[in-house]
């Protein structure tokens, strides 16, 4: 619960970060720019640890959400 908590919290702080940024809540935020990578391992992890604690909903949501950030994240292993 505590790995769950945390990652929640790095997930809203990094859309925090990114719409400072100037992002919109729509469009790419590939894996391959360097500064996107801990937003999007906190919302990989963020969605590893809600399967993992029975929130099969919001796993699903943090999946989708990664492809449609990346369409290319589910072609890699990381």
């Amino acid at each position: 619960m505590e790995s769950y908590a945390a990652y929640r919290v790095a997930y809203h702080r990094g859309l925090d970060l990114m719409r400072a940024s100037g992002w919109r809540g729509s469009g790419f935020v590939r894996w391959d720019r360097e500064t996107n990578r801990p937003f999007l391992s906190a919302l990989k992890g963020l969605g590893e640890c809600a399967a993992a604690i029975g929130e099969h909903d919001e796993a699903q949501r943090c999946a989708q959400f990664l492809d449609q950030l990346d369409p290319a994240w589910g072609a890699s292993s990381r």
